[in-house]
């Protein structure tokens, strides 16, 4: 250890060391949360170690800090990584691909449909994207997803009551953009998304930790 710890953080070793039960460090911002992840990588060196952080600029940080039992990443780079080794073929990331699906499907409505479609287009873009960071999957497709929310489900949690056209080309959207991800073009959603309810395999790690974990 770099410096002497202060009694909150030796008392969290000391928790790290002494169970096996989930351990969840409330503090406050500048509460050396960081430097209290270090501490307890280092005084747990021999196990094996991954610790997530809320973006690449802090993992490239941590790993720096970190002892080497450790490996440092995103959620995101983790679903990457879980994903590629999936599927056959490579991953591709797109940041603007639900935009692209649901241009193309709204495109090809006809008359005062065309219109409305392009008239919710960003709230409509918007209810895509929250759908796959809940876990949407369209009601009766993909039999082998853990469907996370269905139909009914969705549209019901959304803030904001969807349209009868706006729920048709969600589910539409969102059919397609798994359909796309399965032969690995995908976007930052669908790293998390995809590993998580499609049958995978994410690396063991015996010990995880997660830096601003309420991100």
């Amino acid at each position: 250890m770099t410096h002497t710890p202060t009694q909150e953080q030796a008392e969290i070793v000391d928790a790290a060391q002494n169970t096996t039960d989930n351990l969840i460090v409330s503090a406050l911002a500048g509460a050396a949360k960081t430097s209290t992840l270090v501490l307890l990588a280092t005084a747990l060196s021999k196990t094996t170690a991954l610790c997530l952080s809320f973006n690449k600029r802090i993992a490239i940080e941590m790993q720096e800090r970190l002892p080497s039992n450790c490996t440092a990443m995103t959620l995101n780079s983790l679903g990457h990584r879980t994903w590629a080794d999936c599927i056959t073929g490579r991953v591709v990331l797109k940041t603007d691909k639900n935009y692209k699906i649901l241009s193309e499907l709204v495109g090809k409505l006809n008359g005062d449909e065309k219109d409305r479609g392009f008239a919710e287009f960003a709230d409509t873009l918007k209810m895509m994207e929250s759908g796959k960071s809940a876990g949407y999957i369209p009601t009766d497709t993909f039999p082998n997803a853990k469907r996370l929310m269905n139909d009914s489900e969705f549209f019901g949690w959304l803030e904001d009551e969807p349209s009868a056209l706006q729920e048709r080309l969600l589910r539409e959207a969102t059919i397609e953009s798994i359909a796309q991800g399965m032969k690995g073009l995908i976007d930052f959603s669908d790293q998390i998304l995809l590993p998580t309810v499609f049958p995978s395999m994410f690396p063991h790690f015996p010990l995880v930790m997660i830096d601003e974990a309420q991100d």
